[in-house]
């Protein structure tokens, strides 16, 4: 078992779009969770939804970096708000891990992919000039720092404004009072599978994008060794929906998805 003491797992999903425990995001986290904690010791967990111990934390107020109505359903903008703001000063551990559903350790090779250098960059995700907060590692000290920062220097997202401190081409005129250290590229594929999938170098983990085949996405939920292979499609399709906007959608298009949960999950 791969030991990370010092590491909060985190996930969060307020399933405002579709409020029922069979929500395909909600179902299939509630399936790789303990997939996950078979394979790896975390020093904590921070489990947030509507229907498990932590559920309060979605409806408390906080200071936000983003204008946000609190009278709205917790939709991606809360979320953004949450993660910078209010989750730095949730976490006990001197980092914490966060995952999706469609983006969490390989379950197949984490234990082996590993690898401590992961713990000399603050702000680790997938992608390039932005670094994806969907399946990200964050240093918890310096999270809480940067939650006090109220400039959301032009970005919308919080991987975005996470992004905006980097030391590197991208972000050279930003005038940030703090500077994170820029990651080379083999430590990011190392650490996510984003840009790209070779059979041939696992990754610790991995996240959906545009530049993943079909093949290389069903893979991935292959691997956590919960899903069925109607399922796996399922999740497939629900993958590539997310590609289209929103209003393109029929009322209810979120029941279609339904997936069976893990009931064991809302007690974490």
């Amino acid at each position: 078992m791969l030991d990370l003491s010092n590491v909060t797992l985190v996930t969060i999903d307020s399933a405002a779009d579709h409020l029922s425990k069979n929500n395909i995001r909600l179902a299939a986290i509630s399936r790789i969770v303990p997939k996950l904690l078979d394979k790896i010791k975390f020093g904590d967990l921070l489990i947030i939804n509507p229907f498990g111990k932590n559920k309060d934390l979605l409806n408390e107020k906080f200071d936000t970096l983003w204008s946000y109505d609190f009278e709205k359903p917790r939709d991606i903008n809360w979320y953004s708000n949450f993660a910078v703001k209010k989750l730095p000063t949730l976490i006990k551990t001197e980092w914490y891990l966060i995952i999706q559903w469609d983006g969490f350790p390989d379950l197949k090779h984490c234990e082996k992919t590993w690898d401590n250098r992961f713990f000399e960059f603050p702000f680790l995700g997938g992608g390039h000039s932005v670094y994806n907060g969907g399946f990200s590692l964050r240093n918890t000290k310096i999270m809480k720092d940067l939650s006090t920062i109220q400039e959301t220097y032009d970005t919308g997202a919080e991987d975005g404004f996470y992004s905006s401190f980097f030391q590197n081409k991208y972000q050279k005129n930003k005038n940030t009072p703090i500077k994170l250290k820029w990651t080379e590229d083999s430590i990011v594929d190392k650490f996510c599978t984003f840009r790209n999938y070779n059979q041939m170098v696992s990754s610790f983990g991995w996240h959906r994008s545009n530049f993943l085949s079909d093949w290389a996405i069903k893979e991935m939920f292959k691997w956590a060794d919960t899903f069925s292979e109607k399922e796996i499609n399922k999740l497939l399709q629900y993958c590539k929906s997310k590609d289209f906007p929103t209003h393109l959608f029929v009322n209810d298009y979120m029941k279609f998805f339904d997936m069976d949960f893990n009931e064991d999950f809302y007690n974490y």
